[in-house]
């Protein structure tokens, strides 16, 4: 899912008090139009999972593992997953940003492989699990791309 740049609306660690479900709650009730994202840390590299609201409803997800020479991202309801999955992480940051609604819906036409609608009521686990991303590795997704410009990121310039 290609985002924009929004307005900062939220910035949390996340806690009990601060969960993926209290946080959406709240976004719905506020009929939020933009997105949270929720970035982890988990022993494999960095994970984020981004949740694309329009009006206080969630219509689309994207989850992306960022390894070392790779980006692999999931789409859709396989995305949702793992976003709750990294809900129960231990270590992650909740940001929100604020969208006008045309631009909300810029996004959801321009990434129809990302529309998924949430239940109204979801719960997270009780624990975070690895094993979303040992599947994840295992099996070839055509929503995961290896990006090729990543690999040469920090080699040194030949010439100055």
């Amino acid at each position: 899912m290609e985002l924009i740049r929004g307005t900062p609306a939220l910035s949390l660690l996340q806690s009990p008090k601060n969960s993926l479900p209290a946080v959406c709650t709240s976004l719905a009730k506020k009929k939020f139009s933009g997105y949270l994202a929720l970035t982890i840390r988990a022993n494999t590299g960095f994970e984020e999972g981004v949740l694309l609201y329009d009006s206080g409803k969630i219509v689309a997800c994207s989850y992306q593992y960022f390894l070392n020479t790779m980006t692999k991202t999931f789409e859709g309801k396989d995305a949702f997953q793992r976003l709750l999955n990294a809900s129960a992480a231990k270590n992650g940051v909740l940001d929100a940003f604020e969208l006008r609604k045309e631009d909300a819906h810029s996004i959801l036409s321009t990434s129809p492989q990302s529309v998924f609608t949430t239940p109204t009521t979801f719960s997270q686990p009780k624990e975070f699990s690895p094993l979303y991303y040992q599947q994840s590795i295992g099996n070839q997704s055509q929503d995961s791309q290896e990006n090729e410009g990543d690999k040469s990121f920090f080699k040194e310039e030949e010439e100055c």
